[in-house]
């Protein structure tokens, strides 16, 4: 609705958001999902410093009726976290309850399913929402929006699409307010998010002009890795696919996979999944995935 795409409209040509949305099936999403350990064992760099001017946990649970979490409980939960096998360090958490940083890494824990604290995770990372952030400094604001995209990861995964598209929606513009290239966070699968969300909530029309709007914004720059091309023609492949035309799927894969250099070795293995015959298009979309070069271990131009 128009109250969920204001906030973004800024970045998207006059002509991108349309009124008309058609209901569709939700979408069977092929994407390769993250490891959260991994990211973050490599990538946080150190506590950030004070974090006075944001809100506390306490007043944006009160806000918006929430459960109430205090500086124990926090520390109840960090060393449920460390303690678990393969814990991360626990100076991720040291600048302690008062600083959004370590609410949003304690977040991003307590959301695997080896702990299993999707509540208590939600409720940390829901605090993060409006802390203020350095945006003159690229880690944090990585940070910032990478915890406003698995919030709305885990709202979608329980349904709560309207926040969910709220929560993207914030991270995407986050990122685009700078000229930052991001370690881990990914301009085009942000937007990508943004559309599936949107699909579910049957505005399909609206997120599949978007996307080729990104795609032809972004489409004739010579770099090697684009990741807004590569999320633009998955997401119009995934669609494709949902209708039944695999010729089309196909074909936007293989446009996607034009946005990436590819190593010689996945070549054959992609080619043997394109070349299937069947009509499971589901089974094929997934084994040109599995074949794809592994899109977090790929250095993105943008």
């Amino acid at each position: 609705d128009k109250a969920s795409t204001e906030g973004i409209s800024a970045y998207l040509p006059p002509n991108a958001l349309d009124d008309d949305a058609v209901n569709r099936l939700h979408t069977a999403s092929f994407r390769r999902f993250r490891d959260i350990r991994h990211t973050y064992t490599d990538c946080i760099y150190g506590t950030f410093g004070d974090d006075s001017r944001s809100h506390t946990i306490n007043q944006v649970n009160e806000d918006k009726g929430g459960k109430s979490m205090n500086s124990d409980t926090f520390h109840q939960l960090v060393h449920k976290v460390i303690a678990q096998k393969n814990a991360p360090p626990e100076a991720l958490f040291a600048g302690g309850f008062d600083d959004w940083h370590a609410r949003a890494r304690l977040a991003h824990f307590l959301a695997m399913p080896s702990m299993n604290m999707a509540d208590e995770s939600i409720e940390l990372f829901r605090s993060v929402v409006d802390a203020d952030y350095d945006d003159e400094k690229s880690e944090d604001v990585e940070e910032k929006a990478f915890a406003l995209q698995r919030l709305s990861e885990i709202e979608c995964d329980r349904q709560e699409y309207e926040t969910a598209l709220e929560h993207i929606n914030k991270a995407i513009e986050t990122v685009e307010d700078t000229d930052f290239l991001y370690k881990y966070i990914l301009r085009g699968e942000l937007w990508a998010q943004r559309w599936n969300i949107m699909h579910k909530l049957g505005q399909t029309d609206e997120a599949e002009h978007e996307a080729d709007d990104r795609i032809k914004a972004y489409e004739d720059i010579p770099i090697k890795h684009n990741s807004y091309v590569y999320y633009g023609y998955r997401f119009k492949a995934q669609l494709s696919a949902e209708a039944g035309s695999i010729l089309a799927a196909k074909d936007y894969m293989h446009m996607a996979l034009h946005a990436m250099e590819i190593p010689d070795d996945y070549k054959e293995p992609l080619e043997k999944a394109f070349s299937a015959t069947h009509q499971n298009i589901s089974w094929i979309l997934n084994d040109i995935d599995h074949a794809t070069p592994n899109p977090d271990q790929i250095h993105w131009d943008i």
